[in-house]
């Protein structure tokens, strides 16, 4: 089965939640415009209230603030309620389907599998298919009209910042992009290693009577331990990876931070900009810069769920036993 059939059949997976699936989406852009709008009102708090002695006005737009922060909440918790809802019944429809045809499979398929690993296998991969619905997938999005958002900021506030904010954008592209290359290669051994050593333990305790009659423990341990030591490593490399993924990409923020620092502080000390305009643009700037990365790690998340798919159908198509008609 090709990436893009197994694609399709898991965006499939939300059809049923069409009108869902859009009251999301519509009340995530709102959050997006919500979020765009409050470093504007910041500014104003520093500029006219702030620096003007506004005390009336820095009232009312603090005041507007916690409104607008209050409203975004409420638009949060009612949007993870409706995708956690169709994620749940998307999970339930899945399981419900494999129990189905488990109970009308041929009694020859189970003599030559391990029930348990043939379980494990299907929850894991309903799992991985489950990820459709996750809030990456949703909230990438967003992140794209924050990136449309804080581009159109960042040119209104200071056309000549933003070229080096539009600079930044593609140095910091390539490396995210290396990275997920190397992540990709590293997830595939740790699924790798992950399987051998559940298949390898199915198995052990499926001929646990054998072991015990052969009295060959001690080398299953000494199998048991290489196994594990070697799917340990795997996560290990993973985690680090992670670990060093983020560290990198809070990093170049930072360096980007301090060059913007460095020239719009001189920008403002020659009244080319206010203090006020300085710190929003500093929040445009993460707003366009930051969601490189979760962007570009959305095609790894649900790429890694295509191999649950093509496994999920082949098991779905094993022979069943035929009903006889009445």
């Amino acid at each position: 089965m090709t990436n893009r059939k197994s694609m399709l059949q898991l965006v499939s997976l939300l059809k049923p939640y069409r009108r869902k699936v859009v009251l999301i989406l519509l009340l995530l852009i709102c959050s997006s415009g919500i979020n765009l709008l409050i470093p504007l009102i910041s500014k104003d708090i520093m500029d006219k209230g702030f620096l003007l002695g506004d005390y009336p006005l820095l009232l009312r737009l603090v005041i507007l603030t916690c409104i607008l922060q209050l409203l975004n909440i409420m638009i949060q918790i009612i949007t993870e309620y409706q995708r956690t809802k169709i994620a749940n019944n998307i999970q339930y429809n899945l399981q419900e389907k494999a129990f189905d045809h488990i109970m009308k499979l041929e009694n020859s398929y189970f003599t030559h599998i391990n029930t348990t690993e043939l379980l494990g296998r299907i929850d894991t991969d309903i799992q991985y298919m489950q990820s459709i619905c996750n809030g990456s997938l949703f909230y990438v999005i967003t992140q794209c009209a924050s990136m449309i958002g804080g581009m159109i900021g960042l040119l209104i506030l200071n056309y000549k910042l933003t070229a080096i904010v539009l600079l930044f954008v593609p140095f910091k592209y390539f490396i995210v992009k290396q990275n997920a290359k190397i992540r990709k290669r590293y997830m595939n051994e740790f699924i790798a290693t992950s399987s051998g050593f559940a298949g390898w333990f199915a198995d052990c305790v499926d001929g646990i009577k054998e072991v015990k009659i052969f009295q060959i423990l001690s080398n299953k341990k000494k199998e048991f331990k290489e196994l594990y030591q070697k799917q340990l490593h795997a996560q290990i490399k993973l985690d680090m990876l992670v670990q060093y993924n983020s560290a990198v990409d809070n990093g170049l923020i930072d360096v980007l931070m301090l060059i913007i620092y460095i020239l719009g502080g001189k920008m403002v000390l020659d009244c080319q900009t206010t203090i006020g305009e300085l710190f929003t643009f500093i929040t445009y700037s993460v707003y366009v810069t930051g969601p490189i990365s979760y962007i570009l790690n959305i095609g790894f998340n649900l790429s890694s769920a295509l191999p649950s798919v093509n496994r999920y159908n082949e098991f779905l198509q094993q022979p069943t036993e035929i009903t006889p008609t009445k």
